[in-house]
C-alpha cells in the first residue's frame, strides 16, 4: 500500500504543478529547435571555415582504418604549393630564354640553308647551260666532222 500512496502523492504532485510543467516541456521543445536551426545555420560558416583552413595549412591523407586504403589524397598546405608554382616559374623563364636562343639559331640555321639553295640552284643553272653549250658544240663538231669525210649530215643530236 505504500507504493500505492507514493504513487497518488506524486499524481497529485503532478496535478497541482501541471502549468509549471507544460511551461517548462513546451520550453526544453522550443530551447531543442532553436538548437537545432543555429546548428543549421552555424554548420555552413563552420564548414566553409574548415576548407579554408585546410586550403591554408594543408591536409593529411584520409585513410580508413578498416581497410587501410587511402580515401582521399593529402593537401600541401598553400607554403607548399606556392614554393612550387614559383619553382615551375622559374624553369618556365629558363625554357622561355632556351626557346628564344633556339629560335635565334634556327633562324642562322634557315638563312644558311636559303644561301646554299641559291647556290645550288645557280650551280644547276650554269651546269645546264654549260650542258646546252657544249651539246651545241658537239653537233658543230660531229657535223664538221661529217663534211670533211664527205658523208650526208645527220640532225643534230637530241637533248635529253
Amino acid at each position: 500500500m505504500t507504493a500505492l500512496v507514493a504513487a497518488l502523492s506524486i499524481a497529485t504532485a503532478i496535478q497541482a504543478h501541471a502549468g509549471w510543467i507544460t511551461a517548462v516541456g513546451a520550453a526544453v521543445i522550443m530551447l531543442a529547435g532553436l538548437f537545432v536551426w543555429i546548428k543549421k545555420k552555424v554548420r555552413e560558416p563552420i564548414q566553409n571555415f574548415n576548407r579554408g583552413l585546410v586550403a591554408l595549412v594543408g591536409r593529411e591523407a584520409v585513410i580508413d582504418p578498416a581497410t587501410g586504403m587511402s580515401l582521399a589524397p593529402p593537401i600541401p598546405g598553400l607554403g607548399v604549393r606556392l614554393a612550387h608554382i614559383e619553382e615551375v616559374m622559374s624553369q618556365l623563364a629558363v625554357n622561355d630564354q632556351r626557346t628564344t636562343q633556339v629560335f635565334a639559331q634556327m633562324e642562322t640555321i634557315h638563312g644558311r640553308l636559303n644561301t646554299l639553295q641559291e647556290q645550288i640552284v645557280n650551280h644547276m643553272t650554269d651546269s645546264e647551260s654549260e650542258r646546252q653549250s657544249r651539246l651545241a658544240e658537239q653537233t658543230a663538231m660531229w657535223r664538221a666532222i661529217e663534211a670533211v669525210a664527205g658523208a650526208p649530215a645527220t640532225p643534230p643530236l637530241a637533248a635529253p
